[in-house]
């Protein structure tokens, strides 16, 4: 339940939506400004708009509460760190639907239900990622990606 931005020099993100629900790094959200909330993409066809978001907080928990990276959660009605992608970002993370072994390289996703990456099928989703490598992250398998439409 993590993610890894790519770009070492980019610490840009939207940080004033709250959480509706309990949420993991790595997923993308749908933004309500004017709730100022954010929720997990609900389904594919919320995931074919664009202006979706990823999750990407920071662990606050410390080290005697055992709260590893890998398993960090956002609670509900709390601030989230929200990253907005251009074509070209990379990241990775853990959150996909499915089994790594029916990713490979080169494969197209998009996102999907529960804000994470899917296999794009005949979809035409507005945010697309093209899978550079399959990896681990924290431990748990991974795809980095790179953002081809936003």
């Amino acid at each position: 339940m993590s993610a890894i931005i790519n770009q070492s020099t980019d610490n840009t993100y939207i940080g004033n939506l709250k959480s509706t629900t309990q949420t993991v790094n790595g997923v993308f959200v749908t933004p309500n400004y004017g709730a100022q909330s954010a929720t997990p993409v609900a389904d594919a066809t919320a995931g074919d708009k664009s202006g979706l978001l990823m999750v990407y907080n920071q662990n606050y928990h410390i080290d005697q509460e055992l709260v590893a990276d890998a398993d960090f959660t956002i609670k509900a009605d709390k601030f989230l760190r929200l990253k907005p992608f251009l074509p070209g970002n990379s990241f990775t993370t853990d959150q996909f639907t499915g089994d790594i072994s029916t990713f490979n390289e080169n494969d197209i996703v998009a996102i999907g239900a529960g804000g994470k990456l899917v296999a794009v099928a005949s979809r035409t989703p507005a945010m697309t990622f093209v899978i550079k490598e399959k990896t681990t992250l924290y431990g748990k398998p991974a795809l980095k990606v790179q953002v081809v439409t936003v």
